[in-house]
């Protein structure tokens, strides 16, 4: 496996329970149910993530943005069924916990992108985990 992708993996989790945390704390009909169950529900919920993500950019021509909540809602559904970690009940609390979850995505991206640029721009060229040693 790939150092960056084991890196990037980690601060996905990461966010994805800082958003799903923030959404139970701002909404009253979404649960967070035992840490355990937590911790399993952002792991399925960051999984899922990356799963529809490949299969939309596959089969679709969705714009960027509803890409993007598409995507944060079927992972929401799956995490929702799939796990006790969290329960979303109402169509206000499911739209607005995609938009909740939805606009940390975007940050994380955003800082991600920008940390993993930056990064590169000060690596050697050919160092870092892909380098071959010379001989």
């Amino acid at each position: 496996m790939n150092g960056k992708w084991l890196i990037r993996t980690g601060m996905a989790l990461v966010a994805n329970a800082v958003t799903i945390l923030i959404a139970a704390a701002v909404l009253p009909r979404f649960w967070i149910s035992g840490f355990w169950s937590f911790l399993f529900a952002v792991i399925i919920f960051t999984l899922a993530t990356m799963g529809v993500k490949a299969l939309l950019g596959r089969f679709t021509k969705l714009g960027t943005w509803a890409a993007g909540l598409v995507t944060t809602w079927l992972a929401l559904l799956v995490t929702d069924v799939l796990s006790r970690g969290i329960q979303v009940e109402g169509i206000f609390t499911w739209i607005f916990a995609v938009l909740i979850v939805w606009a940390g995505t975007l940050v994380y991206d955003l800082i991600d992108d920008k940390a993993f640029a930056e990064v590169s721009k000060r690596m050697p060229r050919g160092s870092g985990p892909t380098a071959r040693p010379t001989t």
